[in-house]
C-alpha cells in the first residue's frame, strides 16, 4: 500500500507538505499559490522580517537545475516589485516520492 501511495503524491499535496514544513520551522505562511503579474509563486512566507518566495518541485529523481534562468528571474522580479520595502530571498523545496524534503534556502541562479 506504501508503494502505491508514494507515486500518487501530486504538486498539491507536495505544496501542502512543504507548507507543514516551513510551519514547524516558524515559518509564517502568508500566501499559497499567489499570483503577482502573471507569475505565480508556491508558497510566500515570511520568517525573521524577510519576505521568503518559496518554489516547490516534486521529483522523482534529482535533477541539477530544477529552476530555470527565466522562471527565478520572474519570480525574483515579482516578488521585488510587490514587496520593494522588505528584504526578499527565494526558497526551494525539493520533494521525492518518498516524502524526503530537501530545503534549500536563498537559492542563486
Amino acid at each position: 500500500v506504501l508503494f502505491i501511495l508514494q507515486y500518487n503524491m501530486n504538486w498539491k499535496d507536495a505544496e501542502k507538505l512543504a507548507c507543514d514544513y516551513l510551519n514547524k520551522k516558524q515559518y509564517t505562511i502568508l500566501y499559497y499559490n499567489h499570483k503577482i503579474y502573471n507569475t505565480q509563486i508556491d508558497i510566500i512566507a515570511k520568517y525573521d522580517n524577510i519576505i521568503i518566495g518559496v518554489e516547490v518541485k516534486l521529483r522523482k529523481n534529482k535533477t541539477m537545475f530544477p529552476l530555470t534562468y527565466k522562471q527565478y528571474y520572474r519570480i525574483i522580479n515579482a516578488l521585488s516589485y510587490e514587496y520593494h520595502h522588505h528584504l526578499i530571498r527565494l526558497d526551494l523545496i525539493i520533494i521525492n516520492h518518498y516524502y524526503n524534503i530537501e530545503h534549500i534556502e536563498n537559492i542563486v541562479i
